[in-house]
């Protein structure tokens, strides 16, 4: 089981990508809500702060392990200008993502976060 958890976990969200973004829209996420406030305000609200959190600026770069169809990924780009790339295993989230649209200052990419095709401190 340990040696297929790559197509397990693809075909997984393959089944499921439609259903998740029909209740949440691009962010694969919850957030606490405020009295009066809507799943889709407090989702964005939350991704704003943690936008703000993290204290980035124009140029930095992001890696976001697990992106979904990129949902928070373009929106900490919008707010903060950073350089975003999403890691999701699933073929069919790529295709969903790029479907959406890629933003000049994103990317997406179809691996698996527990092997990075990346070089260290790239």
């Amino acid at each position: 089981r340990k040696d297929e958890y790559k197509n397990l976990v693809s075909s997984y969200y393959s089944l499921v990508t439609d259903f998740y973004e029909y209740g949440w829209g691009q962010s694969f996420h919850f957030a606490n809500r405020f009295r009066g406030e809507t799943l889709a305000e407090s989702i964005q609200r939350h991704e704003s702060y943690l936008a703000l959190k993290m204290n980035l600026n124009a140029g930095d770069k992001v890696l976001d392990l697990g992106c979904g169809v990129g949902g928070p990924l373009r929106r900490i780009a919008q707010l903060t200008g950073a350089h975003v790339t999403g890691i999701t295993i699933s073929d069919y989230q790529i295709q969903r993502a790029k479907k959406i649209g890629v933003p000049a200052d994103c990317q997406f990419i179809q691996g698996d976060f527990m092997k990075l095709p990346f070089e260290d401190n790239s």
